[in-house]
Order: C-alpha cells, then sequence, then structure tokens
C-alpha cells in the first residue's frame, strides 16, 4: 500500500496534470458557452440559460451514481478503468457540444442539440472526475500533505483557467481572422474546441503512466438505497459547512467569470486582443501565489486562510463599479491583482479541506466511501455553477442584451455591473462568516485518522 502513495514530486505532478483537462473543458464551458450560444449561435438568452442548467444538472445527477459505482469495483478493479472509459469520449462529446447547436438556426431545436450534447459529455465527464478525484484521499493521508498535493491539483487547474479563459479570445480571433468576439465565426469557436480537447489528453497522460491504482479494502457493500446513502453524508456538521460555503462561492465566481466577457467588452470597453492580456495577468498570478496560500493555511489553518483569501477578492469586487470605461487603466490593473490573489485561495483551500472531510465520514459511516463524498462535493458544485450561469442568462433576457452587439443601453450595462461586483460581493461576505465555524483542525483530524485506523483493524479478518 505504500508504494502506492504519492510521496515524490514526480508522482505529485503526474497526478496533477489531468486537472488541465478536467478543468479546460470545465472553465471554458462555464466561461464562454452562454457567451457562444447568446452572441455566436444566436440562441434567445433564456433558452441557452436552460440549455446550460439542463445540462449541469444532468451532470451532477449522475455524480452519486458513479461515486457509489467507483467505490464499489475499487476493491477488485482500482478506480483507473472508468476514468479510461470516459476519456476519449468526453474528448469528442466536448467538441460537439460547441458543433451540434449551430447544424439547425432554428431556436427550439438548437436548445434540444445544446442539451443532448452537453448530457452526454457529462456522462463521460463524471467517469474521469469523481474516480480520480476519490484516489486523494488514500493516496495523500497526511492533513498538510494534502494542502501540498491540492496545490499542485488547483496550480494545474488555474494553468487551465488561465488558458480557457485569457487564451481563448485570442485563440478564437485567431481562426476567425478577425478583432470582435461577438461577430466571429462558429467554425472558430469548432476549431477552438477541438485544440483544447487534443491538449487535455495530452496532460492526462502522466496519470495513467506514473499512478497506481488504489484498491482499499475489502468492505460489504452497503445495503441502502442510494439516495439514503447519498443524504447521509451530508449528517456530518463539518461537510454540510464545506458544501454551503462551496455553493456560495462557486455561484459567486460564476457569476462572475460568466459575466466578465460581457462586462470587459461592453462596460469597460476592452477589446478581446486585449482582454487576453488582462486575464493572463490574472491567473498567473493565481498560479504563482498558490505556495504563498499553501504556508499560509500551514501555518493558521485552511478555513482561516480562506477567509483572508476572500477578503483580498472582496476588495477586487468592491471596485467593479468605479473602474473607468475607458479600457485598459490603473484601477484596472489594480483590479486584476487582487482577483489573482484571492481567486488562488478561494480555489485552493475548499479542495484541500474535502479529504479531511472524507476521513469524517469514514468515522461516521464506518465505511470508506470516498467515491460517494466527492460526487456529493462536486455535485453541489456544478449545481451552484449552474445557478451562477442561469442567473446572469435571466439577466440578459430581463435587461434587453442585444445578441452580437458591443454597445448596449445603460441599463444593459448596470446590469453587467452589478452581476460581476455587488452581487457576488454580498454572497462571499456570507461565505466568510461560515468559514469561521468550521470545526475540522490539523489536531481533530489526526485524531479522527487514529481512530479510523483502529477501527480498520477491530473489523479485519484474523490471520489464521
Amino acid at each position: 500500500m505504500n508504494a502506492n502513495k504519492i510521496n515524490t514530486l514526480t508522482k505529485k505532478l503526474a497526478f496533477a496534470t489531468p486537472e488541465v483537462n478536467l478543468a479546460l473543458t470545465f472553465v471554458t464551458i462555464n466561461s464562454w458557452l452562454l457567451y457562444y450560444f447568446v452572441n455566436v449561435v444566436e440562441i434567445p438568452a433564456i433558452l441557452a440559460g436552460f440549455a446550460f442548467i439542463i445540462g449541469r444538472l444532468a451532470d451532477a445527477v449522475l455524480d452519486p451514481y458513479i461515486g457509489r459505482l467507483s467505490d464499489r469495483i475499487q476493491h477488485s478493479h482500482g478506480r483507473k478503468g472508468l476514468i479510461l472509459l470516459g476519456i476519449i469520449p468526453a474528448a469528442v462529446a466536448y467538441v460537439a457540444l460547441w458543433w451540434l447547436p449551430t447544424i439547425s438556426a432554428q431556436a427550439y431545436t438548437q436548445f434540444a442539440l445544446a442539451c443532448l450534447a452537453f448530457v452526454v459529455f457529462s456522462l463521460f465527464y463524471t467517469l474521469i472526475t469523481i474516480p480520480r478525484h476519490a484516489m486523494l484521499p488514500s493516496l495523500v493521508p497526511d492533513y498538510d500533505q494534502r494542502t501540498k498535493q491540492v496545490t499542485y491539483n488547483v496550480s494545474f487547474v488555474m494553468l487551465a483557467v488561465l488558458i480557457g479563459i485569457a487564451v481563448t479570445p485570442a485563440l478564437v480571433l485567431f481562426f476567425a481572422g478577425q478583432t470582435d468576439l461577438a461577430t466571429s465565426s462558429p467554425l472558430a469557436w469548432w476549431l477552438s474546441a477541438i485544440t483544447y480537447s487534443l491538449l487535455g489528453l495530452i496532460f492526462s497522460i502522466p496519470f495513467f503512466l506514473v499512478i497506481d491504482d488504489v484498491k482499499g479494502p475489502k468492505q460489504a457493500p452497503s445495503q441502502h438505497h442510494l439516495v439514503r446513502d447519498f443524504i447521509s453524508v451530508f449528517k456530518a456538521k463539518a461537510f454540510r459547512l464545506l458544501v454551503m460555503l462551496l455553493v456560495l462561492s462557486t455561484v459567486a465566481t460564476m457569476i462572475v467569470q460568466s459575466m466578465l466577457p460581457f462586462y470587459l467588452e461592453s462596460v469597460v470597453k476592452l477589446p478581446g486582443n486585449e482582454q487576453q492580456k488582462m486575464l493572463g495577468a490574472i491567473f498567473l498570478l493565481s498560479i504563482l501565489t498558490f505556495p504563498l496560500w499553501a504556508a499560509v493555511g500551514q501555518r493558521i489553518g485552511k478555513p482561516r486562510a480562506l477567509i483572508c483569501g476572500i477578503l483580498v477578492y472582496l476588495l477586487f469586487l468592491s471596485l467593479i463599479p468605479f473602474i473607468p470605461r475607458t479600457g485598459a487603466s490603473p484601477m484596472l490593473f489594480l483590479a486584476a491583482v487582487l482577483s489573482g490573489v484571492g481567486i488562488s485561495a478561494i480555489n485552493l483551500f475548499p479542495w484541500a479541506m474535502l479529504p479531511d472531510s472524507v476521513d469524517e465520514d469514514t468515522l461516521n459511516s464506518g465505511m470508506r466511501r470516498e467515491g460517494l463524498v466527492y460526487s456529493a462535493f462536486i455535485f453541489m458544485h456544478k449545481c451552484a455553477g449552474s445557478i451562477g450561469v442561469f442567473s446572469n442568462a435571466i439577466v440578459l433576457s430581463v435587461f434587453e442584451h442585444q445578441a452580437g452587439q458591443i454597445i448596449q443601453n445603460e441599463t444593459t450595462l448596470g446590469a453587467f455591473v452589478w452581476m460581476t461586483g455587488p452581487v457576488p460581493f454580498v454572497l462571499f461576505v456570507i461565505t466568510s462568516f461560515l468559514c469561521w465555524r468550521y470545526p475540522i483542525t490539523k489536531a481533530s483530524h489526526l485524531l479522527t485518522q487514529e481512530k479510523i485506523h483502529a477501527m480498520e483493524l477491530a473489523n479485519a479478518t484474523p490471520q489464521k
């Protein structure tokens, strides 16, 4: 078992590299798909929003089933088989998500095709994400080492975010041969999707070559209905609080991410080719500050370090209404810096806190069910992301957004400002209060692991 632990730099990096594949698809869908559907394909905003939320909810509903399946086959086959099963079809379905809605000019047909592509992609994406995430608690049992491994993971996530958000405008404009995203051709977006699929597959290769599969101790499968087991995961106070702060922070960040292209283009009047530089600076700064946040978390604890990150991000959000509408400016640069530093902690610590909640669940339930706990967490993460993006779709519809147009009326611009700044500001204030109540510390986690070890020894079959 020890041979399987992630205890070298090579293994740490190899375990983290698939995050580029997972995050690149997730981020581009969350940040650009609504913009693409509304401005390029010209699906009515409310239908585009419903297509998004139906796809994401289908994705979320699949999570518990894949989580339980992952737990049940772990002891005989490990978890990597499911990942291998899903990785190629997920890449193909990701490209189809950008292509299928364009084969018709009829709005409801486009809507139906978008929903179909989204559901198919969700199935195979879930086959990758749940089993891989569920491997981490067994491979990295130490409290602080988990933060370090998640730091590697989230560094690759932010690399993918950097590519997905900052490079996408330049890549689309390169393929389109023009300077305005709002009038770009669907073909340019299809070619970008193909590029990202291939890049994601390349980054997944080290994981399959270097990381050994994880097989846990044999245990009798749960006899309870899946829904009952799924609900039981939320009985632990620590997990409930973690999910609540995850949901609030995810809704807030998804609102900002999916509204940011509209805000920068129409409010700040920053052209697509200049957005690349600013967004690139944000996420490069996020990557560079991960080691700093990991050190802060080790010193003052993960929940308090998360609060510090939220405070920095709140400063960024407070500047949004006051940024000059003149393109690049010193205030816009300051906002970018604060955003990059703050979002680094917001992306790091909830995922670093999750393996500790998995151990709490093991102690409470008497079973190792990492897949189910991770599926519950990711289920709520996806639901929250859907709510954030769908909220923006409603705003675009209600406040008379003109598809394919850079110039919008003042009412629409005001809605862009509110959804990029004040609304997520309130959500993050609530999130910071929840962090203070989070009960798991380094000392309590060590005690939990000792109890789990004693429980497993007591349950082990005596050797003859």
